[in-house]
């Protein structure tokens, strides 16, 4: 066989069955251990007139497989087939595309003339997997929407994840992201059917790769780490090849230089795969440029790595002008093949390249045109956090508009992005709505809803208004690098301050809180004090003096989700939350939208969580304060529910790969967050006494807090809710907010002071411990500061201003009395005769 150079996407198609496996060497094997070999001795079976009947029923039993249906039938027309079936691998070898596209049609038309439909649909596969090659993806993609479209008449997960994992690339290379993710994931589900494990690793590994190209290193990792469990003696040498390679640029890009080695040195024993891929990584890694000189490949996609890497070698050396023409050259070459992924790449690398050198307008415009164009606006996307995937888009065009001084500007475009996440999420709740029997599953492969209803440039936007009475000051927080951009509204003056910290700030939170965001079953370590008080005087310290009051609403975004603020440490070694009250809120949007919703307040204990003695102390508390709690044993909604208030108490099971999926636990009939968000929650609070029903921490939801997002366009004017774990000392704290907000007290000061105990457990009969940030800062308020429960505290209030009243009636009348004489007010008196004794 005539060895070949390989394309980096299209390694899958030497693996998933493009040349015969007598070629590759590989004996007889069995369906579990290499379906593509499998299928190879089934097609030379048929040839040879043998009856595969038999081992096809035990397919279709045991796997519900039908991928080769369509060698129960042989005739010479299927016959003849085969034979251009192997005469096109010949000449696809041999680079003849054209006359190998020929065999394959003339291969399909006898396999549809012979009633052999499967084999037609492979052949559909190769003619696609021949225009990959090519690089020709748009008619890839159309090759393969048809293959995909005849393989669903039966259960074919051999067939669709050789179909999915090519979708997957094609994707890739037109820059449709979250539609690449959907057809690996699709491809991976596919191959777990069938334990194929050589097909799970690629998968796995390609989305490694993808998710590292939207900046998702958490997601990244995590999909490497299950790869390198799936990886067997026989792995087939190419899947291992990409992995390790994979492997080493995540761990060199993410500046861990000795685990990006070490799989490096793994890459070179298969460096026969892919000579030119591991030249480009090595010369990556180690950082050598001579090395880039002995790549020349046929493939463009190749020579515009090897560009790009040069570009940046030549600006790391100071010569900024050569890297320019490079880029731009790519730019120019990508466009006219109709590769837009590298198109993307090279003008993101362009712009801020020259937003660097101070050619601030160019570089917005390229920034702008990247987010207005960007691939991830268009569908709604249930797996990939959006604001991540468009990050270096977004990121960018707000600094340059920052640089230009047009800080309101800038804090529009943020604003259009979160109102466009919000509109995705609103789409989201409606599709769930409107399918109820849409499992978490299904969306998990289905995950870009397309709509034209999406506002991608310009959605509606509610200004903060400038006569906000409430006296609270309102502080948007955007992260970026070392820069820390921060807008801060008062009642009656508005302030934009930019910060430049000693530390990344994507490097800086998680030393202070991944502890506490530990899932490990003993109590974690504090959080480093001297790092606690470091971001204290560079990040919050600032703003102080800009404040109008104590009483703060932050609308924190990207790496500062994470963050409670108010577990931050003074210079004097108070925390934030004993001088300030704080609320949280995802956009400037969600302001002034706070109603209050009437009905009796709601408890949702589910019968196995009931019987815990937290939650029958808990049940207690809440009833005595409010003797019309309904009580609710079961989290199956059977209708949308309306209520002043809800209290939720449960645990969760956070699904970390993907978010819908994680679990409330109510014994046997668990609910998935997908189930839950299927109906409205209408209340004025939701009060979610669960574990990480906010984590952010590992960006494992496109939205804003974990759920807390969703949860507000689910029906709740206002959230409590956790950051991380919970247990039963940190579970008080919910009881002792609604017993304060009974009394009147606004639901954040009412968390406020519940939280204040903790800081001195002695006086309050807590446990020593009890002052570890990992019991309060975690339980957050979200939603407008200084709003109060439905009707809480105001029978007291009207019990406590009777006496004041009739104390002021009898003082205007002390105080008036020369105005009206005494026989006019005894003539009063004398119609109300006092009572006399025994009457």
């Amino acid at each position: 066989m005539t060895k070949i150079k390989i394309c980096p996407g299209l390694i899958i198609l030497l693996l998933l069955g493009v040349f015969p496996c007598k070629a590759r060497g590989i004996p007889a094997c069995g369906f579990k251990d290499d379906p593509l070999c499998f299928h190879e001795n089934l097609r030379r079976r048929a040839m040879e007139g043998a009856d595969n009947r038999d081992i096809l029923e035990h397919l279709h039993s045991g796997f519900k497989e039908h991928s080769f249906d369509g060698l129960l039938k042989g005739s010479p027309k299927g016959n003849a087939g085969f034979i251009l079936l192997y005469s096109a691998w010949s000449l696809w070898g041999q680079r003849e595309y054209r006359k190998a596209r020929d065999h394959y049609l003339i291969a399909r038309n006898l396999f549809q003339k012979s009633g052999m439909d499967s084999e037609a649909s492979f052949c559909l596969y190769y003619m696609a997997g021949l225009a990959s090659e090519e690089e020709k993806f748009p008619e890839s993609l159309k090759l393969l929407a048809q293959a995909l479209e005849e393989s669903r008449s039966l259960p074919a997960p051999y067939l669709g994840g050789l179909i999915n994992e090519s979708l997957g690339y094609a994707l890739w290379y037109m820059d449709l992201l979250p539609e690449s993710a959907e057809s690996f994931l699709k491809a991976a589900d596919l191959w777990g059917r069938i334990d194929y494990k050589t097909g799970m690793v690629n998968c796995l590994s390609n989305l490694g790769l993808l998710y590292q190209e939207l900046d998702l290193p958490g997601h990244a990792w995590r999909s490497y780490e299950i790869a390198l469990q799936h990886v067997r003696n026989n792995t087939l040498p190419e899947t291992k090849f990409l992995l390790y390679r994979n492997c080493a640029l995540f761990h060199y890009r993410n500046r861990n230089p000795v685990p990006a080695r070490d799989y490096l040195l793994k890459c070179r024993e298969f460096r026969h795969c892919g000579e030119d891929l591991y030249i480009l990584a090595k010369s990556e890694i180690l950082e050598q440029p001579d090395l880039l000189s002995s790549v020349d490949s046929e493939f463009p996609s190749i020579n515009f790595i090897r560009d790009l890497l040069k570009a940046r070698f030549s600006k790391k050396a100071g010569e900024i002008d050569a890297a320019i023409r490079m880029i731009r050259n790519v730019i120019r070459e990508s466009q006219a093949g109709n590769l837009p992924r590298h198109t993307r790449e090279a003008r993101l690398f362009l712009a801020e390249i020259l937003e660097e050198q101070g050619y601030t307008a160019e570089a917005r415009q390229l920034f702008s045109d990247a987010w207005n164009g960007s691939g991830t606006q268009a569908g709604i996307d249930v797996l990939l956090p959006f604001s991540r995937s468009a990050e270096r888009q977004l990121s960018g065009l707000v600094r340059c508009l920052l640089r230009k001084g047009e800080t309101k500007q800038a804090r529009d475009i943020i604003q259009k992005a979160v109102c466009l996440k919000t509109s995705k999420g609103k789409k989201l709740l409606s599709s769930l709505k409107e399918h109820p029997g849409l499992s978490p599953e299904n969306l998990q492969f289905n995950q870009v809803i397309r709509s034209s209803g999406l506002k991608t440039n310009s959605p509606e936007i509610d200004p903060v208004p400038a006569d906000n009475t409430a006296s609270y000051s309102v502080v948007e927080i955007w992260p970026d690098g070392k820069e820390i951009f921060i807008w801060i509204d008062n009642p009656s003056s508005h302030h934009f301050l930019s910060l430049e910290l000693d530390n990344w700030i994507q490097d800086t939170i998680p030393m202070l809180t991944s502890a506490l965001y530990s899932r490990e079953p003993f109590l974690p370590p504090r959080p480093p004090e001297e790092l606690s008080n470091e971001l204290y005087r560079q990040l919050f310290k600032p703003m102080e003096r800009l404040f109008a009051g104590n009483r703060l609403l932050i609308i924190a975004h990207k790496e500062l989700q994470s963050l409670p603020f108010e577990m931050l440490r003074t210079d004097k070694g108070r925390y934030l939350l004993e001088k300030y009250t704080f609320s949280y809120l995802p956009g400037k949007h969600f302001l002034n939208r706070f109603r209050e919703i009437r009905g009796s307040p709601a408890l949702i204990q589910p019968e196995d969580f009931s019987g815990r003695s937290g939650a029958v102390l808990e049940l207690n508390s809440l009833k005595s304060l409010y003797p019309d709690l309904e009580i609710l044993n079961s989290l199956d909604l059977k209708n949308s529910l309306t209520a002043g208030w809800i209290h939720i108490g449960s645990h969760l099971r956070l699904d970390r790969r993907y978010w819908l999926h994680s679990t409330l636990t109510d014994g046997k009939s668990s609910k998935t967050m997908a189930d839950l968000l299927k109906k409205d929650m209408n209340c004025t609070l939701l009060s979610m006494g669960v574990c990480e029903s906010a984590n952010s921490d590992l960006a494992a939801s496109p939205y804003w807090m974990g759920f807390s997002e969703m949860l507000l366009l689910n029906g709740a004017e206002t959230l409590l809710t956790s950051r991380w774990r919970m247990d039963e000392l940190s579970a008080n704290i919910y009881t002792e907010f609604f017993r304060l907000c009974s009394k009147g007290l606004p639901m954040d000061e009412a968390l406020k002071e519940a939280r204040l105990k903790y800081l001195h457990p002695d006086k309050f009969g807590l446990p020593a411990h009890a002052s570890h940030p990992f019991y309060w800062a975690g339980i957050t308020y979200v939603g407008q500061p200084g709003s109060r429960l439905p009707g809480s505290g105001r029978i007291e209030s009207r019990a406590v201003l009777v006496p004041v009243i009739l104390w002021l009636i009898l003082a205007g009348a002390f105080l008036l009395r020369k105005e009206f004489p005494f026989r006019r007010i005894n003539f009063w008196f004398r119609r109300f005769p006092r009572n006399q004794p025994g009457s």
